[in-house]
């Protein structure tokens, strides 16, 4: 059991989102890259509770299983700088160049060449002025996820044969820190260039070396590459799938079963009643009920779930329903609660059904990740641009479990429906979907779904109704997150106008209460109308109400900015796409949904 100084620590949730596969993490130690998860310690994959299981969500990515990020592991009496091995992430230095900011130096280099570890703070380190370097700031990629090291020699020599012996300095000249005020020089050859143009159509002339820093390999490649900013948020979006925890998988007797799914899933079904039989009787538990639990799960993992469109589906009846265990077996808790009021009073014209969900379990899990432009599209894990995990295909993903409580709320179906189909409100949408089809285009992506005037209001007004709620209930706004649940049309019973408000941590089981408390009619009401009231005017009026959808570009709005309903990026499922306030609250032109 061999003990390692790690370069840095992150929560696990963070190893699976900000800082997953392919990322750049800055550390006190450096710059690194968390390597695929074919590199994971087999540790990790067998660990006690380390493995996470969500039926639904494994038969759309067909995967077995999902597997939490370790969590850190110290030995006692050992140094608190030292951990397990088994059971750290393995990570890549990365940008691999480096500068020397010391005034009479400003050399750029690597290891080796010139520049040497430092033994005490694990950094790079110029030998010749003993100070420690900073990671270069610039990064090439392609649209295909790949990334590389700015091509330095390349970029000061050009087209040329170069020099025999490079040695670059990076300077700076002017009084600002433009491009054009910095400059490559090269002490071999004296030839010098600044980086005006790198970030446009000067670094067109390289080509995509394939370079899969993250897997340690390289793939051919002859893409154009991109000029990104080392910690800018296009060098990595993470492509990530979820699904809410609901009956049957949420029940007790579900949870339990848990323990032996592993066996069950890898022996006939014609054993599988005796197996259930030993392992109740081993628990204490009626037979009969687990194995009804067993039916009930194996006939949802049958059922064909084959898109989100299915998965919100069944997720939308029961945020439609009363849920609640009255007899919790072998001592687990409900991972879904549910609790629906009939509302009253201003609010009932606009909304069918309040549900209060005490208690919901998300899983999360990363598909992949994209760089320059995030995934786009009902299913993003299917983006052909996407970059994978590891070098090979496995029958798991990271992922990671949140635990919280909820706000639902059902729209009143007939009154969307006739207000979506007015002229005036279809014809702005329209736009808005035209806009989608350039971006999509744009990416080469297909064209999967069309904008429709129901999902852009509930969105605007889900935006709105977070941006309230993190006033009231004391969760800050990029704790809270959104869950939407909307049908193309409304033309049926079964199709869906809702939106889910939760919260939650993955440290914890539970809720603080704060945010399914506000569920009470009493004090819902009046928050929604304070939600209503902060779209009607913005802090940038008349500029935000006035911008039409041809005029946001890739971001697919309306009228919408920070002032009035943009979101965390963390609480926003769309990256802050298809919001226009004036769909809801109107405007000289368009009656609004809530006018």
């Amino acid at each position: 059991m061999p003990l390692i100084k790690p370069i840095g620590s992150v929560r696990q949730s963070q190893a699976v989102t900000t800082f997953s596969v392919g990322a750049i993490v800055d550390f006190d130690s450096g710059s690194y890259m968390p390597m695929g998860i074919n590199r994971w310690p087999a540790t990790v994959l067998h660990g006690v509770g380390s493995k996470v299981l969500e039926d639904r969500l494994a038969l759309l990515l067909g995967k077995k299983f999902f597997v939490l990020p370790p969590a850190r592991q110290t030995v006692a009496g050992g140094s608190d700088a030292e951990v397990k091995s088994e059971y750290a992430l393995p990570a890549t230095l990365f940008p691999e160049w480096h500068f020397c900011s010391h005034p009479d130096c400003n050399r750029l280099g690597t290891l080796g060449n010139p520049f040497q570890i430092n033994p005490l703070t694990g950094r790079m380190r110029c030998i010749a002025h003993d100070k420690d370097t900073t990671p270069v700031r610039f990064v090439i990629s392609c649209k295909y996820g790949h990334i590389d090291d700015f091509p330095w020699v390349e970029w000061v020599h050009g087209a040329s044969s170069g020099c025999a012996r490079p040695s670059l300095r990076l300077l700076t000249s002017g009084d600002s820190l433009s491009l054009a005020d910095l400059a490559v020089v090269c002490d071999g050859c004296r030839r010098s260039r600044t980086l005006e143009g790198a970030f446009k159509g000067e670094i067109s002339a390289y080509e995509c070396r394939g370079r899969r820093v993250w897997l340690g390999d390289s793939c051919a490649c002859q893409e154009p590459v991109a000029v990104l900013q080392r910690g800018s948020s296009s060098a990595h979006f993470q492509v990530s799938a979820s699904a809410l925890s609901i009956p049957p998988v949420s029940d007790t007797l579900s949870q339990v079963l848990d323990e032996v799914w592993s066996v069950i899933e890898s022996t006939g079904t014609e054993l599988h009643r005796a197996i259930i039989e030993g392992f109740a009787n081993s628990k204490g538990l009626p037979v009969e009920a687990l194995f009804s639990a067993y039916q009930r799960r194996k006939g949802l993992i049958d059922s064909n779930v084959i898109s989100p469109l299915d998965i919100k589906r069944q997720e939308y009846s029961a945020l439609c329903s009363d849920v609640a265990e009255s007899t919790p077996a072998g001592g687990r808790v409900p991972h879904f609660e549910n609790l629906t009021v009939i509302p009253v009073g201003l609010i009932a014209k606009w909304f069918e059904l309040v549900g209060a969900v005490s208690r919901l379990r998300e899983v999360r899990v990363l598909t992949g990740f994209t760089r320059i432009n995030p995934a786009v599209g009902k299913e993003p894990w299917k983006d052909r641009h996407m970059a994978p995990l590891s070098s090979s295909s496995l029958d798991w993903l990271p992922a990671f479990e949140i635990r919280g409580e909820g706000v639902f709320l059902k729209f009143n179906r007939e009154l969307l429906n006739q207000w979506s189909k007015t002229p005036a409100v279809m014809s702005r949408v329209s736009k808005l979907h035209e806009m989608y089809v350039m971006l999509c285009a744009s990416r080469d992506q297909p064209v999967d779904r069309q904008i429709t005037p129901q999902e852009v209001l509930i969105h605007t007004f889900s935006h709105a109704f977070v941006r309230q709620l993190a006033i009231e209930c004391g969760y800050a706004a990029a704790s809270i997150r959104e869950r939407i649940y909307c049908s193309e049309s409304l033309d049926s019973n079964e199709d869906m106008c809702g939106l889910l408000i939760y919260t939650g941590t993955t440290d914890s089981s539970g809720s603080l209460g704060g945010l399914v408390s506000l569920a009470e009619q009493s004090r819902l009401e009046p928050i929604i109308l304070r939600a209503l009231e902060s779209m009607r005017w913005c802090g940038s009026d008349p500029v935000c109400s006035e911008q039409g959808p041809d005029a946001m570009g890739d971001k697919v709005s309306g009228a919408s900015c920070h002032s009035c309903v943009v979101l965390p990026e963390t609480s926003c499922e769309k990256g802050n796409r298809e919001l226009d306030r004036i769909l809801a609250v109107g405007s000289s032109e368009i009656k609004g949904f809530f006018q």
